[in-house]
Order: structure tokens, then C-alpha cells, then sequence
């Protein structure tokens, strides 16, 4: 289903007609300038003006603020976000399945696991920044999400208190080893015992994006839970010798393939990835798993 809105205040018309003319514009330009615009367009606009309703689809409203460029995207109606995810999630959803959504931001693919037009999946959405954290919450109540759980915490390799740095640019929010002048601490917990927890079926999907914090979160799985599970992560353009996959390649002992909107390409080692990592700014979107996830089989039979 198409992006539809649901909602807007009449101030905030002229502004949404101005993205979706930026958006027409940019669009051949595979979106290059749109962030940047409304950027702009958010340091001008005035912070009284109400968010704007999105219906992702039929049973799911996302707020949108439109002094934040990241998400006031969604409101080009055209405009693809993570075109690759849907493609994976699209060929799985018809399994049974937990979803623990690691960085969940304010919940656009919790909201999405969790509507029963896409199977009413039980999702655990986790979110570490706390102002980030209350939309979430926001936003589950909204839709009357009773099959996700929020949970206001970092991950880690094991329960502990670690620090978060807050960026004004959430998105370069993330987990660091010592205070700064913008860190708070937080609590953690390992993914594994959160898993432990919150599992109610056999097969479990996991989003990954927390940046700096992967390598920890995956080291705390035990064998049997990675036989089972099916992790969708990003490996990021700037980390040129991609830690991320390779210790998934090497120590998980798990099969990676990188998504795009056409094509599914097996990665066999990390090296594989620089041909096709050759933008810094950009988070390359891959999927891992083992011969024994039954998510993964559906995935090799519907995509590869």
C-alpha cells in the first residue's frame, strides 16, 4: 500500500506541498538534495506547527514532525524508504515469528512488523535514546499496538550501564566507551537475555541498528539462538573493512547476502563488500543466516 496522510493542520500545508515539489525534483536525482532542503526548511519553520498523520498502510499512523528532515521524507509520498527491507520483509512475512527491533527510532518497522495486514508479528521495539524512546511509546499507544513491547534500552554484550551520546541529528546518536559532554548513562542488556525473555515462537528476526554496539549485541548469542534466528543488519560505508560482516561471516558462521531493490548477492567474505559499499555517508542493508532458520529458507526460496 502507498503512503497516504492522514492528517496535516492547515499551517502545515504549504510546507508539504513544498516537499513534495522538492521531492518531484529530486526524484531524478535518486533523492540527492531532498534531505538537505528540508533540512533547511526545518531550521525556518516554526515548532508550533503539529506533527502530520502518515497511514503506512491500513492499520498503521506515523507521526511525522516537520522540523525533522529524517523522517519528513515519508511525506514525498514517492519517496522509498529502505525499499530493501520491505523487499526481505515482504518475501517472510507469512511465517510465525518474533521481532526484536534493536534501534527501533520512533517504531516506522515495528509499527509495520506488527499490523496484521503483514501478519501481526510480536515485536520487541529498543530504543536506547530516551527522547527518542518517549515517541516511540507515542506512537505504539497511537495504534493500539498490543503486540509490541518497548523496552528503553541500550544492548549490550551483558547487563550494564554504558553511556549514550545524543546528537542533534538522531541518527548520529550511538553508544560510546566514555562520558561526553552530550552522553547520558543508560541501562544495557544483552541481547541474548532479552531474546530470552521476550520469545514466544521458535524462529526470531532481528533488525539491527545500532551503530558501534553490533559486535557486542551479536557476541552475546548462544548457538542455538543464532540457528534459529534471522538478523537483518547494516553494515555502514565508512567502515572500510566491514567488522560487522565479517564477524558474522567468521564467528556466527552464518550466510550473508546483500539486499537491493533487484538483486540478492551472496557475500562470501567481507572484502566482497568494498566493491559495493562506495558511499561513506550510507548504511548498506544485509541479511544473515544459517541453513537452520526456517525464516532463511523462506527467504533463499522467494528472493535467491
Amino acid at each position: 500500500m502507498k503512503r497516504k496522510i492522514k492528517k496535516a493542520h492547515l499551517l502545515a500545508l504549504p510546507f508539504i506541498f513544498f516537499i513534495q515539489f522538492i521531492g518531484l525534483l529530486t526524484e531524478i536525482y535518486q533523492q540527492k538534495g531532498l534531505w538537505h532542503s528540508l533540512n533547511f526548511m526545518a531550521r525556518v519553520l516554526p515548532k508550533t506547527i503539529s506533527d502530520v498523520d502518515i497511514l503506512l498502510n491500513k492499520d498503521s499512523v506515523f507521526p511525522v514532525s516537520l522540523n525533522d528532515p529524517y523522517w519528513s521524507r515519508l511525506l514525498y509520498l514517492n519517496y522509498k524508504y529502505e525499499p530493501e527491507i520491505d523487499r526481505i520483509f515482504s518475501s517472510i512475512q507469512n511465517l510465525e515469528f518474533d521481532v526484536f527491533d534493536c534501534g527501533a527510532n520512533h517504531g516506522y518497522w515495528s509499527l509495520l512488523f506488527s499490523s496484521e495486514l503483514l501478519g501481526g508479528h510480536s515485536v520487541v521495539s529498543l530504543e536506547s535514546n530516551p527522547l527518542v524512546y518517549s515517541k516511540l511509546v507515542k506512537n505504539i499507544s497511537l495504534n493500539n499496538r498490543k503486540n509490541i513491547t518497548a523496552l528503553g534500552l541500550a544492548i549490550s554484550d551483558k547487563n550494564k550501564d554504558i553511556y549514550f551520546h545524543i546528537d542533534k541529528n538522531h541518527a548520529d546518536s550511538r553508544i560510546v566507551t566514555e562520558r561526553t559532554d552530550n552522553s547520558i548513562l543508560v541501562k544495557s542488556e544483552s541481547l541474548s537475555s532479552i531474546i530470552n525473555t521476550y520469545k514466544k515462537t521458535k524462529n526470531v528476526l532481528i533488525k539491527l541498528d545500532i551503530e558501534g554496539a553490533e559486535l557486542d549485541a551479536l557476541n552475546s548469542l548462544d548457538e542455538s539462538q543464532i540457528d534459529s534466528t534471522f538478523i537483518i543488519y547494516e553494515d555502514h560505508g565508512r567502515d572500510d573493512d566491514s567488522m560487522v560482516t565479517d564477524f558474522i561471516l567468521n564467528k556466527l558462521r552464518m550466510s550473508v547476502f546483500y539486499v537491493t531493490k533487484k538483486q540478492v548477492l551472496p557475500i562470501e567474505k567481507a572484502i566482497d563488500l568494498k566493491a559495493i559499499k562506495t558511499n561513506k555517508k550510507l548504511g548498506y542493508n544485509l541479511v544473515a543466516f544459517r541453513k537452520t532458520s526456517t525464516i532463511g529458507l523462506e527467504f533463499k526460496r522467494n528472493l535467491c
